[in-house]
């Protein structure tokens, strides 16, 4: 959900010097705690540890001999061959 800054300078400026201090306190413990998720989610994502197998390796090699022999279209054409 988005809220207009103009709103949120409004309300702010209604408040007393005591409560601004309180309303930085807590838009900052916020952040840090969404932050801190963030980064906790981050940490916990599971490895992809799979090996790949003879045909993803094949496919990888033959894409790789296709760079170099120059057989590639770029972004525009391929979204224009598949009418996108």
């Amino acid at each position: 959900m988005s809220i207009p800054q103009e709103r949120f300078n409004d309300i702010f400026k209604k408040l007393s010097d005591r409560d601004k201090e309180q309303a930085i306190d807590f838009v900052e413990f916020l952040y840090e705690k969404r932050k801190k998720a963030w980064y906790e989610i981050l940490e916990n994502v599971s490895e992809d540890d799979e090996e790949l197998s003879s045909k993803e390796i094949n496919a990888l090699q033959e894409a790789e001999k296709d760079l170099k022999a120059g057989k590639t279209r770029s972004l525009a054409e391929a979204m224009g061959e598949l009418e996108v």
